[in-house]
Formats: structure tokens, C-alpha cells, sequence
């Protein structure tokens, strides 16, 4: 997390880059408020590579996206050629009958969806990839969103989506504490 300081000492670099931008208080406030879940070396990291691709001083979603963007590189996510040419390496060596190993979640989330024997089992590779290559970069997309996402926003959405999914609703309620044996009537005194 990068306290004021360190983020007001990032946009100074940024004005510094782009010398006839003017860098109201409040201004720094909002940026503050908005980048202060960043660690600061990605914060120091996305502010020097939005310095060297933007044309303007930067807003927060540019900062956030090129925090997000390195992330992802930092991660080790696969492009999307990678990721199918993980998927037939592995049709290869392990075939329908077994589990695939991949090198990153992403990847056998979208293997999952699509179905792993689905895959193998295919007289139609050149479908499959293209499927393949669809659903993976709806998934990175929706992953680079879900991780641009503020913090309170995301635990927002995340209630959201538990509200108004019933078993999400069960399986919340399952994660409480259960009650203490005072608190629930005591069956015996009243037999």
C-alpha cells in the first residue's frame, strides 16, 4: 500500500514529465484516495511506463491499467497463443483420460469451461482454437478488471453477487459462526 508521500512523490515524477500540466491539491487528493492500494513499487513502476506512452498527464485508470498491465506480466499469464499451445501440448502428452497440468489458472479455467475431453476428443482443431482464443480473452479481460477494480468496489460486487445468488446466499451464511450453546434454547429443560 503506498501511503500519501510515496504517491504524491510518483506524481511529482509525472509532473515533472509533462511540465505544463498543473497539479492542483485536490487533484493530488483523488489520486491519493485512488491509487493508495497500490504497492508502491508497481505504483513507481506503472507511473515511469505511463510517463513513456502517454501523450498527456495520465489519469488514475491509465495509472491503474498500467499497474494491472505489469501485474499480469509479473504474474506470468500467458498470451493467448501460449495458452492454446499449452492446451496441445498436453492433449499430447496426457490425452482424454487424464488430468492436464498448466502452468496458470487462467488457462485451465477456460479449459475447464470449454471441457478438457471436449477438447481432446475434436475432429475440428482450427474451431477449437479459435473458441479457445475467444473465451481466453474474455477471461484475461475479465481478470485485468477484476484486478483494476478499487478494493472497496470489489468487495462491493462480490456482496452483490452473493445477494442475489441463493446459494451464494447459504453458503455465506454456513461461513458465520455458529451460535454458542447459550444462545440456543436448551431442548432437554423443556422434555
Amino acid at each position: 500500500m503506498a501511503t500519501n508521500d510515496e504517491i504524491t512523490k510518483a506524481l511529482g515524477v509525472l509532473a515533472a514529465a509533462y511540465p505544463r500540466f498543473e497539479l492542483p491539491d485536490a487533484t493530488i487528493r483523488i489520486y491519493q484516495r485512488l491509487l493508495g492500494d497500490l504497492d508502491f513499487d508497481t505504483l513507481k513502476a506503472a507511473t515511469l511506463q505511463c510517463a513513456t506512452v502517454c501523450t498527456f498527464f495520465p489519469t488514475v485508470a491509465e495509472i491503474r491499467a498500467a499497474a494491472v498491465e505489469l501485474q499480469v506480466m509479473a504474474e506470468g499469464v500467458p498470451s493467448d497463443i501460449e495458452a492454446w499451445g499449452m492446451v496441445v501440448q498436453e492433449i499430447q502428452r496426457v490425452g482424454s483420460y487424464r488430468t492436464p497440468t498448466f502452468s496458470h489458472p487462467l488457462v485451465d479455467d477456460v479449459v475447464t469451461q470449454l471441457g478438457w475431453r471436449n477438447l481432446c476428443l475434436s475432429d475440428n482443431a482450427t474451431a477449437d482454437r479459435a473458441r479457445f482464443m475467444d473465451a481466453y480473452a474474455n477471461a484475461l479481460k475479465q481478470h485485468k478488471r477484476h484486478t483494476q477494480m478499487l478494493p472497496e468496489v470489489r468487495e462491493l460486487v462480490e456482496h452483490k453477487l452473493i445477494a442475489g445468488d441463493p446459494i451464494k446466499q447459504l453458503a455465506a451464511k454456513l461461513e458465520k459462526p455458529m451460535h454458542t450453546t447459550e444462545e440456543l434454547p436448551n431442548k432437554a429443560t423443556k422434555l
